[in-house]
């Protein structure tokens, strides 16, 4: 199985990328985080399964989007349950570049040059966490039910064997894989895509030479959900025994870096483990996960740790109250603004939406409403993840809203007998004065 992420110290470019970023803070609310933390039942239902990759290597676009997929069901306690796309960032991430084509429609050669050109160098081919989080958050990626990864990308054998972008989701970008053109009106057909986006992205502080541990990576995962990171991959992670904690046997030079999620954390015995998420399918290791090492940064896993904070389809330059958020930097703001006014990407996409605007110019039958309404949302600076998104703390939630509605239902049952007994006592009254 191919293992293609680019981790920190890879090269220049990659380590820059990563210091880039912003770099996650102390939060100032101080919990109790326990020893013992299995994400994969507390938050049952939330969690999406692991997926699959093949011989294709795009662990990075499977670790990136499926730790947003989580983080947007976890962060609204269940009013959303997201499956995000892999094979959208594999086919259509082409590092940027295609920002600088101002009309693809009418430059086809040079889309689809940019788009080779991709797939020979990222792609099934590899590429960064960082990368891949920069397009989340710079555009997003649709659900896995409208851009499936299908059976010939993770069948890899050679570059001819990847579809083009266009091919998958539309010359613009902006459909599902089903659409097909109507020659006689020369339009696309078919479901719109809709894109799901990163509202920010950070790096977590794990180590002591980046001023931090591995508390700040269990910190962050009770109070906002899961985390991507890559880890060095060695000869002998393909034939560890699943039911024991990974720890490197010191032979053997690493074969590559990994994209993996990490759910959880617990203690054995003495040893210390972190819960992880892997893309080969749920017949490898514990059902498609394993446990590693925890606490001394163990083949770069805590070295490597990226969040992100999921988009709720925020209008423009709304500001979230109180979430972990920190100012962005100068780079990362030039690449929101282009997300406003994309040429890319149909003309931009609507951040309360997100839908490209072409689609809801030349769809306006569609009702373009978002999946979750965000005044819903929970509370950020109340929010802790592995508290009130677990299945007992969305029953509890279930149970007040419940308490609050049958509350409501009483007292409006009480208002409108009120109301009756003070009609019947009118009605009776002016009957006698009638008579």
């Amino acid at each position: 199985l191919p293992v293609n992420t680019l981790l920190r110290h890879h090269n220049e470019k990659v380590d820059k990328d990563f210091t880039d970023i912003s770099i996650l803070k102390a939060d100032i609310r101080k919990i109790n985080i326990p020893n013992n933390f299995d994400g994969r039942k507390a938050w049952k239902g939330l969690i999406t399964p692991p997926m699959n990759q093949g011989n294709c290597g795009s662990c990075w676009a499977f670790s990136s989007t499926g730790m947003l997929s989580d983080r947007f069901n976890i962060q609204s306690s269940g009013m959303m349950r997201v499956v995000l796309s892999p094979a959208k960032l594999i086919l259509c991430d082409f590092g940027g570049a295609g920002f600088e084509i101002e009309h693809p429609e009418d430059d086809i050669v040079k889309l689809s040059e940019i788009n080779s050109n991709s797939n020979y160098n990222s792609a099934c081919y590899g590429n960064s966490l960082v990368d891949a989080c920069r397009y989340l958050y710079q555009i997003g990626t649709t659900t896995e039910e409208c851009i499936p990864y299908s059976t010939k990308i993770g069948s890899f054998r050679s570059i001819e064997h990847l579809p083009m972008c266009a091919t998958v989701s539309g010359l613009l970008g902006d459909m599902c894989s089903d659409f097909y053109v109507d020659n006689k009106v020369g339009e696309e057909r078919g479901t719109p895509a809709r894109f799901y986006k990163a509202f920010h992205y950070y790096s977590i502080p794990g180590i002591e030479k980046d001023g931090g541990n591995e508390l700040n990576i269990r910190d962050n995962i009770y109070k906002w959900g899961p985390v991507s990171t890559g880890i060095k991959t060695y000869p002998d992670f393909y034939t560890f025994d699943s039911k024991k904690i990974y720890e490197w046997n010191g032979k053997g030079e690493s074969v590559g870096g990994h994209a993996v999620i990490i759910v959880g954390w617990g203690i054995e015995g003495e040893k210390k483990f972190w819960i992880v998420k892997n893309s080969w399918g749920t017949n490898w290791g514990d059902g498609g996960y394993f446990r590693i090492v925890r606490g001394v940064n163990m083949c770069e896993i805590e070295a490597n740790c990226i969040g992100m904070v999921p988009d709720y389809f925020y209008p423009v330059n709304y500001v979230v109250a109180d979430h972990e958020l920190l100012g962005e930097s100068k780079k990362m703001k030039a690449l929101r603004q282009k997300v406003y006014s994309l040429k890319m990407t149909a003309g931009g996409i609507d951040t309360e939406t997100g839908y490209s605007r072409r689609v809801m110019i030349e769809m306006p039958w569609l009702i373009y409403t978002p999946p979750v309404e965000w005044e819903n949302l929970p509370d950020w600076g109340k929010f802790i993840a592995g508290r009130d998104a677990t299945v007992k703390g969305r029953i509890k939630s279930l149970d007040s809203n419940n308490l609050i509605i049958n509350t409501a239902y009483v007292f409006l049952f009480l208002l409108l007998c009120i109301v009756i007994i003070i009609g019947v006592f009118y009605y009776r009254r002016r009957s006698n004065l009638e008579n």
